[in-house]
């Protein structure tokens, strides 16, 4: 990527297409989208140039089927060599930038700048098609969406490198702001050792800074950028962390129900941490509610604290039954304890009824009562 951006997706043909970049207001976008069909926008486009320039077109970019097609592929259709194709494929391009495109191509292409450069000029391709098609997504509407970037001089085409995700940027992209909320991202979490909110990230960010530009940047802004990083992940509550931690990208069921009980922030039933699981949709796997159950019994990051109700252990629940935990809360106290001290320590340790402490108060094998009526450990 470059500090500032200002040549066009192809270099070869950088004659501009017609002055598009109005701003869109929100209403206007939110029009744009409920009516948006970038199929229909592209076919009428591309209606305007030659057959063949139009198949070769629609091979190439995936216009019809949404599975772009190779030179080699194309040309093999046309018995033409893979250069000759290329040059039509240039030429087609050209000849669409010289041409005054129909009013919808126009407004796709128009939401399109608006949304990148409202988040820092810079959008991850993933982020930026997903975000604009919604459930409308399909290869077909995605390639669609976008061959109307390659079309337009404005949008600029950043292949995936070591460091970031293919990425669609205009022209005043500020590369050295896009490294500073990285780096700093990734020094931050890496001492903060767990995930943090977006908006706690952002607030961290720009207190660090000396920059202006980032202290004042927008949450939109940051969060374009931190979504570019392939070390920064975001898990599907939103919490951004390294890409490598399980708490990003769960591997396991035990992994995906730590996620969603941390989430959740209090105990809840195997089962309907089952479900939680399943509403979150880690991937195509349907979680059982048998396989929850077994991990949480082996994994010590949980504990049982009620009827198949589990909490975290970093929450400070400790393992153990009943009378454990009844031992527990006396040996900590460090002196013995009444009757309601010891139900109050339990209960905040267990989700149990306050019959079921006095009942392990019983055990006269682990505890004994004073003659101040308070019980010690035996």
């Amino acid at each position: 990527m470059k500090k500032a951006i200002e040549k066009s997706v192809r270099s070869d043909v950088p004659e501009p297409m017609p002055d598009i970049l109005g701003t869109v207001s929100q209403a206007q976008q939110n029009e744009i989208l409920r009516t948006f069909d970038p199929q229909a926008a592209v076919a009428e486009f591309v209606e305007k140039i030659p057959e063949r320039e139009r198949r070769v077109l629609q091979g190439r970019y995936g216009l019809v089927g949404g599975q772009p097609l190779t030179l080699e592929e194309i040309g093999r259709q046309f018995h033409l060599t893979r250069e000759r194709i290329r040059q039509i494929e240039t030429a087609a391009i050209k000849m669409l930038r010289g041409l005054a495109a129909p009013a919808n191509f126009n407004k796709i292409s128009d939401l399109l700048f608006q949304f990148i450069e409202d988040r820092g000029n810079a959008v991850r391709q993933e982020h930026l098609i997903s975000s604009l098609l919604g459930e409308r997504d399909s290869p077909s509407a995605k390639q669609n969406v976008l061959f109307i970037l390659h079309c337009g001089p404005q949008f600029t085409f950043q292949k995936e490198s070591l460091k970031y995700y293919e990425s669609w940027c205009l022209a005043g992209f500020d590369q050295d702001m896009l490294d500073e909320v990285v780096d700093r991202a990734i020094e931050i979490l890496t001492k903060h050792e767990k995930i943090i909110g977006l908006a706690d990230l952002c607030s961290e960010l720009r207190r660090q800074t000396e920059r202006e530009e980032l202290a004042t940047a927008r949450e939109e802004v940051i969060e374009s950028y931190l979504m570019l990083s392939r070390t920064i992940g975001r898990n599907p509550f939103g919490d951004f962390g390294l890409a490598s931690w399980t708490q990003v990208k769960p591997r396991d069921v035990g992994d995906k129900a730590f996620l969603v009980l941390a989430h959740l922030g209090k105990p809840e039933h195997y089962s309907k941490i089952t479900d939680l699981i399943n509403k979150q949709g880690f991937g195509s796997r349907i979680a059982h509610s048998e396989s929850v159950h077994n991990e949480l019994i082996k994994d010590d990051r949980f504990v049982l604290v009620g009827r198949g109700i589990y909490g975290l252990e970093e929450w400070g629940y400790k393992p153990g039954v009943v009378a454990d935990i009844i031992s527990q809360v006396i040996k900590g106290a460090g002196k013995p304890l009444t009757r309601e001290e010891i139900v109050s320590g339990v209960l905040k340790q267990r989700l149990v009824k306050r019959n079921t402490v006095i009942v392990g108060l019983s055990n006269k094998n682990k505890f004994r009562k004073t003659a101040d009526n308070r019980y010690e450990n035996v």
